[in-house]
């Protein structure tokens, strides 16, 4: 909600329905001004009120054809209605009209994302590809969108090859991580375990650098297991059983599945589907626990 109108009366501790109540009393008074719609469909949508929330988000389009945030918003809630085609029609309209970067990132990352959804994954690497090139400085988690579309088209080499692009632009630890682990898919372990070990020696907890220093082993090794257990055991003392870490959790499913545990393995997949993770990182697991490329 616009500045404007937290300053004309609306109070930030009211309820959604308060605050259509309000925000339909000023459309009354106001009905050209696109951002009291836009407003208000935010608190229909926040009720699940798609269909008044659609028809307000449609009402801002007609009066501000160019408004970024209405135009993906609505992109979004038409996907979760089960019309993806209708969101990115929607998207792919704005994106040839849009001048400005930015926006034409957020857009194309708006399309990638409906894409992801359903799971069409070429469509989905074209456009957050796209995105980047528009706008470098993205946050992490569009090179990570990036790094899953390459990773159910089996494009490993690239993937580990743009995360590293990703990396030297931002220093994100994060996407180091990322680029170690799309190293170890690739199975190119030579190149990062000096890296991994380096990260152990100086990490006040250690599990997840356990698991990947394992993953440069030969599997009958002994110091493997000897890892995998002990990473085990230390996220078991780490783990809040009542809020769970969901990256703890993901780890501790791929240590079990690396011992062959695959009854634990799977418990704490099922964990994680309930916990709701977030689509990229449940694509990971998921590869990995096919055993693609285990040594």
């Amino acid at each position: 909600m616009s500045a404007s109108l937290v300053g004309s009366g609306l109070q930030a501790h009211e309820s959604p329905h308060d605050t259509i109540h309000r925000l339909t009393h000023k459309i009354e008074h106001a009905s050209s001004n696109a951002e009291l719609y836009y407003a208000r469909a935010i608190e229909y949508k926040s009720l699940g009120k798609a269909t008044l929330a659609i028809a307000d988000f449609n009402k801002v389009l007609k009066l501000a054809p160019g408004h970024l945030n209405s135009t993906i918003a609505l992109a979004r809630l038409l996907t979760q209605q089960s019309k993806p085609d209708q969101g990115l029609k929607i998207l792919q309209n704005a994106i040839k009209t849009c001048d400005d970067a930015e926006g034409k990132a957020r857009l194309l990352k708006a399309s990638s994302d409906i894409h992801i959804s359903q799971k069409h994954y070429q469509q989905a690497y074209t456009a957050i590809a796209l995105a980047l090139d528009h706008f470098p400085k993205a946050s992490d988690d569009w090179f990570l969108q990036q790094s899953s579309s390459n990773l159910q088209l089996g494009e490993l080499k690239r993937r580990y090859q743009q995360l590293a692009i990703g990396f030297r632009r931002s220093g994100s630890a994060v996407l180091q991580n990322a680029w170690i682990d799309a190293k170890l898919d690739a199975d190119e372990s030579g190149d990062v375990k000096a890296l991994i070990q380096k990260q152990r020696a100086d990490s006040r907890f250690v599990s997840s650098w356990d698991i990947r220093l394992a993953q440069t082993l030969r599997k009958e090794a002994p110091e493997r297991k000897n890892l995998l257990k002990a990473a085990i055991a230390e996220i078991d003392q780490r783990l809040n059983l009542d809020r769970p870490d969901v990256t703890l959790l993901i780890d501790r499913c791929y240590a079990y599945h690396l011992l062959d545990d695959e009854d634990q393995a799977q418990e704490n997949r099922q964990w994680l589907i309930e916990l709701k993770v977030q689509s990229f990182q449940l694509d990971w697991l998921d590869f990995k626990l096919k055993g693609t490329t285990d040594n």
